[in-house]
């Protein structure tokens, strides 16, 4: 039930500009946990660059969500797709139907690595979000193919796609604000749209307890990855930073005495034990054989999120490592583990099933709570797509084998694939020539970047501890990022926000100055 309060009263928030100097499209997430952070910004994005908001949304114009942003004062809506959008606008159905025929035919002869790496309308490449977004759910990963499923999601981000660029330029939007940049539904294709457009565009890049970090995204962003740093970047933040200061973080980080805002409670996770998970490790130390740590990712996370993937999926790269294992000699050994948010999707099975298809005396599926950091130094070689474990394990001075670019991408501290035949040839020259020799050039620059992302140097960030006077909403952010999230709890804690006036609270003012 939702707190009555919130919609009895009356609140100071948005209000429409009579002399604007254009328009802000705020694409809303359809969800209450990010609805009311989301509105601060897009608050302060108005208001700084005196913008009237129009916001992008698919929910119904009674749903609660609607309701709350009218009470906000927001009343300016546009919908991506509906049923009823299709017949109001006949010439983008034609267009629609036109892409939606030619490009199946291109899939039919060409398969769907044609239609991640080709697709595009108006010379924006679209079809690597219609491909995550297809494979997201009901484990579509295994065998995609061309069903109903997918020919509904093709056409409608086709036709979507239309709409949002005719928004785009007939509303002479001159910001953007996004919740997330992964798919083909109105976040990822208003984004991939803007870019091409010229137009600058926002996002939180991290939502946590711990604050939150804000982002742009350039024309680029999908061949380089959403939080690719850049050589330069790197060079000029860690010049900043002592190589003592560096290496007491990693020191106490794998203690677990720092506060982590790239991986955040990912990392303790992961190094969690058990009995079963040391005697995996107390085995792999006996083995004198050098050891290939396949670490996969979520197979139904969004592949072409962080840039270019020379496999379609995160799925086929695991498959077909497996069997490249199963075939190679047997002068090293292998280990495959899952992801940990594997636990999430149902895909522990689907994992663990497949490697059991391919028994062989030197692959082994590594135990559940195996503390990673122990794994990696029993390892030799880490094979990734492009995991932070990748840069965890060059801080050991290791090799790393990546399928596609990463946020380490640019700092050369793995080997980075371009394509499948590379991929293997390098696993397979390391084996054959023995190729294990440790870099301590590596291991510096790993460490260094591993301090910039754990305390978001790499972007604008807005600490908690930034925000002593705003306590309220230290609390409702520690409310919204817990097991036990309620969302009548949110808006009784936004409320209280509210009450003392938005545009006096630090965070509004701290987003204000960073914007």
């Amino acid at each position: 039930m939702i707190d009555k309060n919130f919609f009895n009263k009356k609140y100071k928030f948005y209000k429409k500009k009579k002399n604007s100097l254009g328009n802000l499209l705020f694409v809303d997430r359809e969800r209450i946990d990010t609805l009311f952070q989301l509105s601060i910004f897009s608050l302060a994005l108005s208001n700084k660059f005196k913008l009237n908001t129009t916001i992008l949304t698919d929910q119904k114009p009674n749903s609660m969500i609607i309701n709350t942003y009218i009470k906000l004062g927001y009343n300016n809506f546009v919908s991506g797709f509906s049923k009823k959008k299709i017949f109001l606008n006949p010439f983008l159905l034609l267009v629609s139907l036109y892409y939606f025929t030619a490009s199946l035919i291109k899939i039919k002869f060409n398969g769907f690595n044609w239609l991640i790496n080709k697709f595009d309308i108006n010379d924006i490449l679209i079809g690597d979000l219609i491909y995550d977004t297809n494979i997201r759910y009901e484990q579509r990963f295994i065998n995609p193919k061309l069903d109903f499923y997918f020919l509904k999601i093709h056409f409608t981000s086709i036709f979507r796609f239309l709409i949002i660029q005719k928004y785009l330029k007939k509303l002479k939007i001159k910001k953007i604000l996004i919740g997330t940049e992964t798919g083909s539904r109105n976040h990822g294709l208003t984004l991939r749209i803007g870019t091409k457009l010229g137009i600058k565009n926002y996002a939180y890049f991290r939502l946590s307890k711990n604050g939150v970090s804000i982002i742009s995204y350039d024309k680029n962003y999908y061949k380089n990855g959403i939080d690719c740093i850049s050589l330069k970047k790197f060079n000029h933040i860690s010049s900043k930073i002592s190589q003592k200061k560096v290496n007491n973080f990693y020191k106490n980080r794998i203690k677990f005495n720092t506060t982590n805002w790239y991986t955040n409670h990912d990392y303790v996770i992961s190094n969690q034990n058990s009995i079963k998970g040391y005697e995996f490790l107390k085995h792999l130390q006996k083995e004198k054989k050098k050891k290939f740590l396949f670490a996969s990712h979520a197979f139904a996370d969004a592949p072409h999120a962080p840039g270019k993937f020379i496999f379609n999926d995160y799925y086929e790269q695991f498959t077909e490592t497996l069997k490249f294992a199963y075939k190679s000699n047997e002068n090293v050994i292998w280990i495959f583990k899952n992801h940990p948010n594997s636990r999430l999707y149902g895909e522990k099975k689907i994992f663990k099933d497949l490697i059991s298809k391919y028994k062989k005396d030197n692959i082994f599926l590594c135990p559940e709570r195996v503390p990673v950091q122990d794994l990696l130094e029993v390892c030799d070689v880490v094979i990734t797509g492009r995991g932070t474990i990748g840069i965890e394990f060059a801080c050991l001075g290791k090799k790393v084998v990546t399928a596609g670019s990463s946020p380490y991408s640019k700092i050369a501290i793995a080997y980075e694939a371009k394509n499948k035949t590379s991929y293997f040839k390098y696993i397979d020259d390391i084996i054959k020539f023995q190729n294990f020799k440790k870099s301590k050039k590596i291991e510096i620059n790993a460490k260094k970047l591993l301090y910039i992302f754990e305390n978001s140097l790499n972007v604008q960030t807005i600490s908690t501890k930034d925000l002593s006077k705003d306590k309220k909403y230290k609390i409702f952010l520690n409310s919204i990022h817990t097991k036990n999230f309620k969302r009548n709890s949110t808006f009784l804690l936004f409320n209280k926000i509210l009450q003392n006036g938005i545009t006096n609270s630090e965070i509004y003012k701290k987003l204000i100055k960073i914007i």
